[in-house]
Formats: structure tokens, C-alpha cells, sequence
């Protein structure tokens, strides 16, 4: 297999220009109908931010799916009045499910056979979004998830979050600008072939916060999925304090984080990448809570992550996958 950072320009004919479909197009049966996919906790200004970018698509097919986890105040009732008419279906749990938990209702409940997640505090660049994430599922059969291309707004400050390391930004900065197929992708904007699920199976939903999309990538890539990443396709992250954490044992982020990646790398990552690999990440999150003040929350992540491993099944990536992950950005040792 080629490595990704050998043809690092656009597959011929994945992709031409782009206008918005217009007169006999709109509203045709033969275009697929696409399901945006929001979970949002007590965050409703940022929520209508997201809303509005998804109701100026020029894509005529298209279905809003929100999934209110507990929130305080009910956010339908929150909903200005110029909402009432938009193609939006609210549901709202009264239990707290965290981000694995609300994607699986959202997924159950989508209409579409294109679902495009976005977060809560993130938001479409581009009015032609959904029209370009239709047109590459078109283009790629065997396409199962599309990376988006997400800036994040940070104190006055932009960063890329896409799925490269650090290590191949540096090597190669201009791979953000070209499509290419990846290993993995990030949550606040990307878009997924729903029949994915149908081979895969839903978000393991234990994982409540943290490394649910890792978790799927690797099934994907297991099941001969597609991961492709489209830098035109470009979200608005402004990322918000976590209104899932801490939960009502005082858990923070850092401890689903950690305790995520030991399950993540006792699962997949085969000998005998599998000892570095968990090394690796459970020093950089015990550096990560001391540099947050958390690391008694941290050494909890560790503790509970491998008291956990005798009743988690191993399905470590098989030669075929560990030669993806290789083409194609992933990450084996680390």
C-alpha cells in the first residue's frame, strides 16, 4: 500500500466544483437524505450557533437530530421562535449519558443514510458542507467515515485539530490542505456512512467520555471501511468548558481520558506495539494531570483502565489493518 504521504493530492475525479444544486435538483428523491447529529448539554447559545450554520446548507436533503443530554432547562423550550419551522427532531434523555451514549440515540433515531455529527460548540464553515460530504460517500463506496477539517478558536488563538500527529504536521504542514485517507478522525465535525454501524456496531457507550471515535476508527479499518479526510469541508470549533464532567463522583476529563486509552490500546494495538503504546499515552496523561492539578484524578484513570482489562475482550488490528494505520497516519507505537 502506498504511504498517504506519497499521494498527497486529490484521487482523480473524487472531486470537481461544486455548485449549489438548484431548480429541478432540489428536493430530489435520488439525492440522499443526510442527518446532522447534535448531542448538547446546557449549552444553548453555542447550540444555536451550530443550528444556524446547518439551516444555511444549500444541500435540499437534510433532517437536524438534537439530543438534549439532561440538560437543566429542556433546550427545545429554550429554541428562539424562528426555529419552530426548521426541519429539527428534539430528543432529551433525563439521565446523563455522556458523548458515546447520546451519538448511539442520535444514530438510532437518524433518518438519513449520511449522518454528519457536529458538536455543540462547533459549526459549518461553508454553506456547501453537506453537498461536498454527499457527493465523497457518492464517490467512495467503500467510504465509512469523513474527517473534517476543524479550527479551533482558543482565547483569541486558531488551531488545527485533524487527524494527523504532531510529528507528520511538521514533516509534511501542507498535508492539511490536500485529501487524503487517514486512520482515525475527531468528533466535533465528521461525517459517517450509516450502514458503518450496521457492521460495526454503535459507540461503546462505557466509554462515556473520551476516545469513543479512536474506539470506532479501529473497527472500521478492521472491517475494511474507508477513513478519508476533507480539507473542504471546514467546522468552527470553539471548544467550551466540558459540561459532561465532572460527574457525580468528581471525575474529570482527565480521568475518562486516560482510563479510554488503556481500554483503546489493551484492545486493538497488537505486540509489540501494544506495550510503548500504553506507556506512552499513560505518561503523557499523568503529565497532563499534574500539569492540571488533577493527578490523584489521574492515577484513578490509570488504576481503573487496567483493573478493567480482564473483562475487556482483546480484537487487536489484524496485518491488514496494521498495514493501513502505517499508509495512513496512524499511530502504532504511541
Amino acid at each position: 500500500m502506498q504511504p498517504a504521504w506519497e499521494r498527497q493530492q486529490k484521487p482523480a475525479g473524487i472531486l470537481g466544483k461544486l455548485e449549489p444544486i438548484t431548480g429541478t435538483q432540489r428536493g430530489s428523491s435520488a439525492l440522499p437524505l443526510v442527518s446532522v447529529l447534535i448531542a448538547s448539554r446546557d449549552r444553548p447559545k453555542l447550540l444555536l450557533q451550530c443550528l444556524d450554520s446547518v439551516l444555511s446548507q444549500h444541500y435540499p436533503r437534510f433532517e437536524i437530530v438534537v439530543f438534549d443530554d439532561a440538560s437543566r432547562q429542556n433546550l427545545a423550550e429554550t429554541l428562539p421562535g424562528r426555529f419552530m419551522q426548521a426541519p429539527i427532531r428534539w430528543i432529551r434523555s433525563e439521565q446523563r449519558l455522556g458523548v458515546a451514549g447520546s451519538r448511539n440515540h442520535l444514530v438510532q433515531d437518524a433518518a438519513g443514510e449520511i449522518l454528519v455529527f457536529l458538536d455543540d460548540d462547533a459549526a459549518l464553515e461553508n454553506s456547501l458542507a453537506l453537498q461536498t460530504a454527499a457527493h465523497y460517500f457518492a464517490t467512495i463506496p467503500k467510504l465509512g467515515t469523513l474527517a473534517f477539517k476543524i479550527i479551533a478558536f482558543v482565547n483569541g488563538r486558531t488551531s488545527l485539530q485533524v487527524p494527523f500527529s504532531r510529528r507528520w504536521l511538521k514533516k509534511f504542514p501542507s498535508v492539511t490542505d490536500n485529501t487524503t485517507q487517514v486512520s482515525y478522525y475527531l468528533g466535533a465535525g465528521h461525517a459517517m456512512r450509516k450502514d458503518v454501524f450496521r457492521h460495526c456496531g454503535l459507540y461503546q457507550q462505557d466509554l462515556f467520555y473520551g476516545d469513543e471515535e479512536l474506539d470506532h476508527a479501529y473497527r472500521q479499518i478492521k472491517a475494511g471501511f474507508l477513513l478519508v479526510y476533507a480539507p473542504e469541508i471546514v467546522v468552527r470549533h470553539c471548544p467550551a468548558s466540558s459540561v459532561v464532567l465532572p460527574d457525580g463522583n468528581g471525575r474529570n476529563r482527565i480521568y475518562y481520558l486516560i482510563r479510554n486509552r488503556v481500554w483503546n490500546g489493551y484492545k486493538h494495538v497488537p505486540f509489540p506495539y501494544v506495550v510503548s503504546y500504553l506507556g506512552a499515552w499513560i505518561l503523557y496523561f499523568l503529565a497532563l494531570g499534574l500539569r492540571e492539578g488533577c493527578v490523584v484524578e489521574s492515577l484513578r484513570g490509570v488504576c481503573a483502565g487496567i483493573n478493567a482489562l480482564r473483562n475487556l475482550p482483546r480484537k487487536k488490528l489484524d496485518k491488514e489493518a496494521v498495514a493501513y494505520l502505517k499508509a495512513n497516519y496512524g499511530r502504532l507505537w504511541y
